[in-house]
Order: structure tokens, then C-alpha cells, then sequence
């Protein structure tokens, strides 16, 4: 009789420890949030990877938690271009509207940016589309592409001294090793809201070299995971905390005229 009780005993045990297991909360899923972004504002500090980034990937892990985990990731953009090329899933961060092609799948706009073209006040430059550049000593970013001027780079038309950061360009700018160079306004603002020196010396051309929209870029085949993380980005917005977030480096949501998959925003657009 006690071996009968204690067989059914553990038949009950067993069966409310399966059904524990089966109704336990699944483990979100993990997707790696890439970045070539490596400088102020998106990284300000390259040991913790603090910065813009790390509060974004913060902000969707907290708003998604329970269904999906994004690990930031740090990397240079050729190594990005050959994953993204091999097919490996992930997300790209606050990836330009003009730079990459493909089948790639798109958030709204989380950010408006515009190629900025800054000179010294004592020597200001303005752009006046091609041919504009073409006299100048320009520095540009080692590795990045600039869209709306490739075709008079590739020709050999304008040349671009190449800096391994925007703090290093700025430098060289205001030494006056340059007579201009080429940023996206997110950083040129950040970089010149740190330093003075900066701040008070720097000319914007009226005119810049073309306006995009910055959003998470997800590899194909990603569609779920694109469209959750989306009905987030939709009210950030209008979010005081990510608003807030967005202020400590002197930026602004996106305005309302991105939608996901929208076409590139034409260049030259007048500030």
C-alpha cells in the first residue's frame, strides 16, 4: 500500500513539474544590433561602448523585453558589408537611407541628418553642387562613403584627405591643414557643442551635400522582427525619456515624413 502511495505520489510530482517547464516564460530572442558608428555621438566612449547606441539598444531591449534581446556589437564597416552580404541576421543601427543597397527591411526614421560641409569662419566655404569641391583641400571619414559627391570623387574631380574620426578632422580643419570637411550634422553639432573652440570658428554651408533619415536596418527575411521593434519606434517620438535621451547630445526625434521602406530624401536640399 505505501510503495502504491508513494508511486502515485511521485506520478503527481512529475506531472506538476512538466507542467511547470511547459508554462514557463520563453527566454527572449537574441538579435545582434550591428554598428560602424564607432565615434560621439553614437559612441562616446569606445571602452563601454557608451553612447547613443548603448542607450538605444537599452531603450528597445527594456520597451520588447520578455520577446526580444539586442546585444550591441561594434564593428568596422567592410566586416559589416561582408556579413550583411553572407546573409547573417541581425539589425543595423541607425543605418543611413542612402547608403546601403538591398533587400534590406527598414524601421520609420528614428533621426534627419544631412551631410554637412564645414569650413573656417576666416575662410567659408559655400557648395554649390558640382564642380564646387573641386579646388579645395576636403577631408572626409576613412572607410565612409559620401553618395552625394561619389561620382566627382571616383572621377578624380574632388579629393578627400581621409581622418580616422571627426574630432581628428575638425582638428586638422581648424589648424587649417584643410579648407573643409564633410560630417553628418548629427556629429558636427555634438563635436561642436564639446568643444568651443570649435563651436566658434566653424562655418555650415548654406547649402548642404544632400539630407537622409537614419533607421534600424534589418537583414532579409526579418519582417517579424522588423515590424515589432517598429510599433516601438512609432511612439518614441513622442516618448519624454527617449526625447530626453536624445537632448543629452543635442538631437531631436525624426520628423513625422519617413515611413518604413520610404525612398531616399533627395540631396541638395536647401537648410
Amino acid at each position: 500500500m505505501q510503495k502504491r502511495h508513494l508511486s502515485t505520489r511521485r506520478a503527481v510530482l512529475a506531472l506538476m513539474l512538466a507542467l511547470s517547464a511547459g508554462s514557463a516564460p520563453a527566454a527572449p530572442r537574441e538579435i545582434a544590433a550591428w554598428t560602424y558608428l564607432d565615434s560621439p555621438p553614437y559612441i562616446t566612449d569606445p571602452v563601454s561602448n557608451a553612447g547613443l547606441m548603448r542607450d538605444l539598444v537599452d531603450y528597445l531591449n527594456q520597451a520588447l523585453a520578455g520577446r526580444y534581446h539586442y546585444t550591441l556589437a561594434v564593428i568596422p564597416r567592410a566586416r559589416l558589408n561582408l556579413m550583411l552580404e553572407h546573409g547573417e541576421r541581425g539589425v543595423v543601427l541607425l543605418a543611413p537611407s542612402v547608403v546601403f543597397d538591398g533587400p534590406y527591411l527598414r524601421s520609420d526614421a528614428l533621426l534627419d541628418d544631412r551631410q554637412e560641409l564645414l569650413s573656417r569662419k576666416d575662410q567659408p566655404i559655400e557648395y554649390h553642387g558640382a564642380g564646387s569641391l573641386n579646388q579645395i583641400n576636403l577631408g572626409g571619414m576613412r572607410g565612409h562613403s559620401y553618395p552625394f559627391i561619389q561620382a566627382d570623387i571616383d572621377a578624380g574631380r574632388v579629393h578627400v584627405h581621409r581622418a580616422q574620426s571627426e574630432a581628428a578632422l575638425l582638428k586638422m580643419l581648424m589648424a587649417k591643414r584643410l579648407d573643409a570637411v564633410t560630417m553628418a550634422g548629427t556629429s558636427a553639432h555634438y563635436l561642436a557643442k564639446i568643444s568651443p573652440e570649435a563651436q566658434a570658428g566653424l562655418h555650415y554651408s548654406q547649402t548642404n551635400l544632400g539630407r537622409f533619415s537614419r533607421q534600424l536596418m534589418f537583414q532579409a527575411g526579418m519582417q517579424t522582427e522588423r515590424d515589432a521593434v517598429n510599433s516601438v519606434v512609432r511612439a518614441m517620438a513622442d516618448d519624454p525619456v527617449w526625447r530626453a535621451t536624445l537632448a543629452r547630445y543635442g538631437l531631436q526625434p525624426a520628423a513625422r515624413l519617413h515611413q518604413a521602406g520610404g525612398a531616399p530624401e533627395h540631396p541638395l536640399n536647401r537648410q
